[in-house]
């Protein structure tokens, strides 16, 4: 059974969170320069603080990629990416992310349901 559905959503999903997380960070990128020229504390921390969480979504839309092209494959059983993105989606919704969170639970789901299907296959032969 293809996986090809999942694979796209993920790449989505992938873009989006690389995307957002270069914007985040290239914002607070530009105004750590001028925290080094004199700001206070506060805003220096809290600076970087969003260029730190700016790159853990780049970082994470790169791992979505890899994870998608690597290990999603035709007419295999996911165990181990499922668990990963059920942890995204509880990640996502604590950080109201409801983009990425959208598009995990629909991969999610997708995968669930062709598990499910797949299993099925391989009993009945």
């Amino acid at each position: 059974m293809s996986r090809k559905l999942e694979r796209i959503i993920i790449y989505i999903a992938s873009i989006w969170q690389i995307i957002t997380g270069a914007i985040t960070a290239g914002i607070y990128l530009f105004n750590l320069e001028s925290t080094f020229l004199g700001a206070n504390s506060a805003l220096s921390t809290f600076g970087n603080f969003v260029f730190i969480y700016g790159m853990a979504y780049v970082t994470i839309g790169i791992i979505n990629a890899i994870f998608a092209n690597k290990y999603l494959e035709d007419g295999s059983i996911l165990k181990v990416m499922l668990y990963f993105w059920i942890g995204q989606i509880v990640v996502f919704l604590l950080l109201v992310d409801y983009v990425s969170l959208m598009l995990l639970i629909l991969a999610t789901t997708i995968a669930f349901a062709k598990n499910k299907s797949i299993k099925m296959q391989h009993s009945i032969k």
